[in-house]
């Protein structure tokens, strides 16, 4: 005969918070919850082949890598505060992205920024269902490396780096690229 035990008081608390996180997804300000694994992204599109140089040697996905003119609203959540950012300005700062290297990759890759000295650079590595899974605020580098040794996620599927770059004057310049781990 199996007995029934009671609920310990954590687990009661543990299930409480998670009913919070849960019923805060979907507000619509800068202070909600990240509920990333719930956001509807735009399908992901292919790579742009780089080797260990960034020297493109295969494909070339034509939606990467450059400035965007729109994102969708769940695409915008991935960064708080976005819609603060001006973005019809002129790109004075002559900022740039370039294609992340290698791509594809062996557990680490990098990305190179041409910016402005006054630049920030925010970034957000997700998966396919948005989930977020590496994340760069208030970036001042001109180099950034991804290293996903320890980090559990489906590697046979492509990843999307979204990026915003802002300039000290508030206009911000943003964008994406996707990349996918070598089996």
């Amino acid at each position: 005969m199996t007995s029934v035990k009671p609920i310990s008081s954590s687990y009661l608390l543990f299930l409480l918070s998670l009913s919070f996180v849960i019923l805060s997804c979907g507000k619509d300000d800068d202070e909600a919850i990240n509920c990333s694994a719930r956001i509807a992204l735009p399908p992901f599109t292919g790579i742009t082949e780089t080797d260990g140089s960034g020297v493109m040697n295969g494909t070339v996905d034509n939606t990467d890598w450059g400035f965007d003119t729109s994102w969708n609203a769940a695409e915008k959540q991935l960064f708080s505060g976005f819609a603060a950012y001006s973005l019809n300005c002129s790109n004075t700062d002559g900022n740039e992205v370039f294609p992340a290297f290698p791509n594809g990759f062996d557990q680490t890759f990098s990305v190179l920024v041409n910016k402005g000295a006054s630049t920030i650079v925010r970034m957000r590595l997700v998966t396919a269902d948005g989930t977020v899974i590496s994340s760069v605020d208030n970036g001042t580098s001109s180099s950034y490396l991804f290293n996903l040794e320890d980090v559990f996620y489906d590697s046979s599927e492509p990843l999307r780096l979204y990026y915003v770059l802002v300039q000290n004057d508030g206009c911000a310049f943003y964008g994406h690229g996707d990349v996918m781990e070598n089996e």
